[in-house]
């Protein structure tokens, strides 16, 4: 696996998409991993396949922007306690340059710059 992206929030580990098995293949699975029990699960699917997107994670939800299978400024969210995708406020809603496919926080909101 290449080109995929990997968060955390509280003692846990998410890894998501990027590519597998060779080039173009791209990924949509959602994994977690547990360093209190040192274990993997695997969780919903994500909503499309991708690679060299922004992933990251920010008041109990995971974030995923841009990529390159995505929409131009398309972004996603999930929820780890309904294990459920939504979607995501495009970057233009919040002022936000498409850059690199970056994520960064600015003042509590989530942006995608380099």
């Amino acid at each position: 696996r290449k080109m995929q992206g990997l968060t955390g929030a509280g003692s846990k580990l998410y890894l998501f998409g990027g590519m597998r098995e060779g080039f173009r293949i791209d990924s949509n699975d959602l994994w977690v991993f547990s360093t209190t029990t040192a274990t993997w699960a695997t969780l919903s699917p994500g909503p499309t396949f991708t690679y060299v997107f922004g992933f990251t994670s920010f008041s109990g939800s995971l974030h995923l922007m841009g990529g390159e299978t995505f929409q131009t400024r398309q972004s996603w969210t999930y929820s780890p306690g309904d294990d459920a995708w939504r979607n995501g406020t495009r970057f233009e809603a919040v002022g936000a340059s498409a850059y690199d496919n970056s994520p960064m926080m600015d003042s509590g909101v989530l942006v995608d710059v380099a």
